[in-house]
């Protein structure tokens, strides 16, 4: 064999000695590079909203077919989420031979909208020869963003018999709990819960006692 080229030979029985000869000859087609990626899912957070960004990661790019070379395109499918700096407003490209991987660097942006958001990474083949026999492949990606907690609390007495708490909005936050406690520690549950606003009037009070 070479080249990518296979000979097979017979033997020549109708004569006198034994001579070999060619029998057939064909050419094998280069190999299909394969995509895997390394991790296939991401987590960020969770982080505080109007925090800094949460630290990057890494995506590993590896063709694992012998003998080929991966020409690759990753992209987002979300304007928060990065791989190289770039969104999913472009792409990115690279090569990847077997046995030399690439590496890319997975970000998101600041915080800002709370709860989990979810991001794909798909990575497809880009123009290889014979193409990639797998393509695409994803990798997902959660970012989970909790809102900044109120600040700024105090308390008045509007009428008898009541107590008004207040408080400075946090970031992100849509709604509040309150705990309530005749001891200086945090009680097992939240007393008053799904507050939208930044006050409350607590009228279960007893004076002296609470």
């Amino acid at each position: 064999t070479s080249n990518n080229t296979i000979s097979t030979w017979t033997a020549d029985t109708a004569n006198l000695y034994s001579e070999w000869k060619p029998y057939e000859t064909f050419s094998l087609g280069a190999a299909a590079p394969t995509i895997s990626l390394n991790p296939t899912s991401f987590s960020f957070g969770p982080v505080t909203s109007g925090a800094s960004a949460p630290a990057n990661q890494n995506l590993t790019i590896t063709n694992t077919t012998l003998g080929s070379t991966l020409q690759w395109r990753a992209q987002t499918n979300q304007n928060w989420c990065r791989v190289n700096g770039v969104n999913n407003s472009s792409s990115i490209t690279g090569s990847s031979p077997n046995g030399s991987p690439a590496t890319v660097v997975v970000s998101v942006d600041a915080p800002s909208v709370t709860g989990v958001a979810n991001c794909t990474i798909t990575v497809s083949d880009n123009g290889s020869s014979p193409p990639a026999s797998n393509s695409p492949q994803t990798a997902s990606l959660g970012y989970t963003v909790r809102p900044r907690d109120a600040s700024g609390v105090t308390t008045s007495k509007p009428t008898c018999g009541q107590v008004r708490i207040s408080w400075t909005a946090g970031t992100g936050a849509t709604s509040y709990n309150i705990y309530k406690n005749t001891s200086n520690s945090l009680p097992g549950s939240a007393t008053f819960t799904g507050i939208a606003g930044t006050s409350y009037d607590d009228s279960a009070v007893v004076v002296g006692t609470n």
